[in-house]
């Protein structure tokens, strides 16, 4: 019996040309993984609201009851179109693997079950547990790793000014998420927006976000930085994220 909750696509904000490849791709998993397929939803910008037709990937987790290629080989071809279509990009996992890995992956999950629409099955992320020293522990993890990676990547590609900016708005991107689970920790609760509600960022860290709505900027208009402005905006996104993971490493001990 089919378990398709297709007018639940309503929550999906993506244009109707990707919101239609995305509605034949679930019916296709639907047909074909019938015996296998848990549950699909659909996550990141597409369901918080700030997908871009001209930049966005459509994320979608695909949750099995238990993985094998020859199955996933029956869906290949229409996430190939997919992909090619409307840029959807799965993670596939099973359900099991959901929760022994939603410790290690706390911080993504997290993101994930605050903003997903499940489209086929049980809402399995609803109910997912993520423990809170397992949130503290990765988050000083992966902030720590941005700051170090940030000096190393500067020197490396010194002076190509165009990569430099590149690869900060890379690191900007993947911090937020970090930033944000950090704030949820310290009981604030960040908005839906990632690229733009850093109030609660600012109130549970005590910094400034002023360059974070500057980073969002150049991020969403792509601008070209001067020099002396990228590399203000290096050091001031690198104090914060310093800032953020001395917080992390505090909260630990003031448990």
């Amino acid at each position: 019996m089919s378990r398709l909750q297709l007018d639940k696509l309503s929550g999906v904000k993506v244009s109707a040309k990707h919101l239609s490849e995305l509605e034949r791709l679930v019916k296709v998993i639907d047909a074909e993984l019938d015996e296998y397929v848990a549950s699909v939803s659909v996550y990141g910008s597409a369901a918080r609201g700030e997908w871009d037709a001209s930049t966005s990937d459509i994320n979608v987790l695909v949750l099995l009851e238990s993985s094998h290629f020859d199955s996933l080989g029956r869906v290949g071809q229409a996430f190939a179109r997919a992909r090619k279509r409307a840029r959807v990009v799965p993670m596939v996992m099973t359900v099991d693997e959901l929760q022994r890995a939603s410790d290690v992956f706390c911080v993504k999950f997290a993101s994930i079950k605050q903003d997903h629409v499940c489209v086929l099955g049980r809402d399995l992320l609803e109910g997912l547990e993520i423990e809170d020293d397992a949130v503290r522990f990765v988050c000083e993890f992966q902030l720590r790793n941005v700051v170090m990676r940030m000096r190393q990547f500067y020197l490396q590609n010194f002076g190509a000014s165009r990569l430099e900016q590149a690869l900060l708005m890379r690191f900007f991107s993947t911090t937020l998420f970090p930033l944000r689970a950090l704030a949820v920790l310290r009981g604030h609760a960040p908005g839906p927006r990632v690229f733009s509600d850093f109030r609660e960022i600012e109130r549970a860290l005590d910094v400034d976000t002023g360059v974070l709505a500057r980073l969002a900027r150049v991020h969403r208009d792509g601008n070209k930085l001067a020099d002396a402005e990228l590399m203000e905006l290096y050091e001031g996104f690198n104090a914060l994220v310093q800032r953020a993971a001395d917080v992390a490493d505090r909260h630990e001990s003031s448990r």
